[in-house]
């Protein structure tokens, strides 16, 4: 799933910046690797942090 996630990184930048939502569903673990991995790319691509886009309420999560 990380893999996915890097192929389609600049899709998930792009939605990001353009004030879009990620919702997050499943295990904690998948959440942890999912975060660690747009963290990274966000920080590639835009300088920022995933915490910014968390407390922008535009990364949510259901995760058990």
């Amino acid at each position: 799933m990380m893999d996915l996630i890097r192929q389609d990184g600049t899709y998930f930048v792009e939605l990001l910046e353009q004030q879009g939502c990620i919702l997050l569903c499943g295990s904690l673990r998948m959440q942890q690797d999912v975060e660690a991995t747009l963290n990274e790319i966000l920080l590639v691509s835009t300088g920022k942090s995933i915490n910014i886009y968390k407390e922008n309420g535009q990364i949510l999560t259901d995760c058990y």
